[in-house]
């Protein structure tokens, strides 16, 4: 089971980050007068992509043991936008197969909407991506310990 481990903390990790991403989606989308069901749609596909999403950023965090720390906070940042982006990006595509026909702006509303979202939560965001590379990192770590014995 402890050579899974990272696996298995990169799949939930995807799945927790999907509700935080979620969360975000459903603060800046919603008002007065407007449903839940509006955000819950339109981000349904990133929702779905969250798991896969999360064993590719698993994967960022096998660089942690081998840079020093201003360049962890650098990969912590880069990664919490690049999964932003696949974030988005999914909930289009999906928005797209479910209406018949791609975005007109797929890739332009893909990077805006990951920046926005990242501008608006990166005080917060960045720290919590800089602690779960370090605690899928450490995963890595003990598996890669394991495997070496």
């Amino acid at each position: 089971m402890n050579q899974n481990k990272p696996y298995w903390m990169s799949l939930g990790s995807g799945f927790v980050w999907a509700v935080l991403g979620l969360t975000v989606a459903i603060v800046l989308e919603t008002g007065p007068g407007s449903s839940l069901r509006t955000p819950l749609v339109g981000f349904m596909g990133g929702v779905i992509a969250s798991p896969l999403i999360g064993l590719l950023m698993g994967q960022v965090s096998r660089l942690f043991p081998y840079v020093e720390v201003p360049m962890r906070i650098i990969i912590s940042g880069v990664s919490l936008y690049a999964a932003s982006v696949l974030f988005v990006m999914a909930s289009l595509l999906l928005g797209s197969a479910i209406s018949g026909h791609m975005a007109r702006d797929f890739w332009t509303n893909s990077f805006a909407a990951a920046a926005l979202g990242f501008e608006f939560c990166c005080v917060v965001l960045w720290p919590a991506a800089y602690v779960n590379h370090a605690v899928i990192a450490r995963a890595w770590d003990r598996r890669r310990r394991s495997i070496c014995r």
